[in-house]
């Protein structure tokens, strides 16, 4: 009788466990896989008449003093390694960043030049409340091309910013031979946190698609591909998704109850059996 208790214990929770393990594979391919936030269409590397500025893989050059919290973020990046995640501080967003020089002559030679990057925000209401915004990049304080974004509008998730230099308003002289500096402003009516991906000065605007544009979708572990509404207001943020591991949890309980219920019901049964 012994014995019987034994395997009946032992193939129980060994079933409990296999079930567990197929749940959690279960969960891990539908609820918890890792997805890449939906990639560009072109990556920005390596592409002819496009010079990088940042790729935003590390925070080299980026004032941090103007932000409450600044770091890389390796999941939320549209290109390369990762993207400049920061919390807006004090009701306005000041990206500023300071670095080695590029040249850009060339591209000046070619015809229009863009400056561009990935911008991402959750919620879409408050960053469209703005009092002043604009875009700077040049060689130096007083040289520079600024674009005024009062007016523009920005969606949930991934946003691709463009400008040409041409249409900007131009400040000084700014040398083309030395592009050194990049600033985001922008007044906000209350905390929130942005990223940043892929600073860079082109000839030819990187192509996208509508898909490319987007939040990440909480309902996974990391996020995938979720159209924008530029009237949504997105709360939530990236964030781990328990559901697959609660399952197998649950489940393994149960097994477990289940093994005890077959002991309890075998001692009282040979306990029954020895009393007759």
């Amino acid at each position: 009788m012994i014995k019987s208790i034994k395997k009946s214990i032992l193939f129980t929770v060994c079933a409990g466990l296999m079930l567990c393990i197929a749940v959690g594979a279960y969960g891990a391919a539908h609820f918890g896989a890792v997805s890449t936030p939906n990639s560009a269409a072109a990556s920005s590397t390596n592409r002819p008449n496009t010079v990088v500025l940042n790729n935003a893989d590390s925070l080299t050059g980026f004032n941090q003093g103007n932000v409450i919290y600044v770091t890389i973020d390796r999941f939320i990046k549209k290109e390369g390694t990762g993207s400049v995640r920061f919390d807006s501080r004090n009701n306005f967003i000041t990206l500023s960043y300071r670095g080695p020089g590029v040249d850009i002559t060339h591209l000046k030679e070619n015809g229009d030049v863009y400056i561009e990057f990935w911008f991402y925000v959750l919620d879409a209401m408050s960053i469209n409340s703005t009092t002043l915004s604009f875009v700077r990049v040049g060689s130096s304080n007083d040289d520079f091309y600024s674009f005024d974004l009062m007016s523009h509008v920005f969606l949930v998730g991934w946003n691709r910013m463009s400008f040409n230099l041409s249409e900007a308003h131009v400040m000084g002289s700014p040398d083309h031979s030395n592009i050194n500096r990049f600033m985001f402003y922008r007044a906000v009516p209350r905390f929130l946190t942005v990223y940043f991906d892929d600073i860079i000065l082109t000839n030819d605007p990187l192509p996208y698609t509508e898909d490319d544009l987007g939040i990440v979708d909480t309902n996974s572990i990391f996020g995938s591909a979720f159209r924008p509404n530029p009237n949504m207001r997105h709360r939530t943020s990236r964030r781990l998704n328990f559901t697959p591991l609660i399952i197998s949890a649950v489940v393994f309980a149960i097994a477990l109850l289940a093994a005890l219920g077959v002991v309890i019901f075998l001692v009282v049964k040979k306990g029954g059996g020895k009393k007759a």
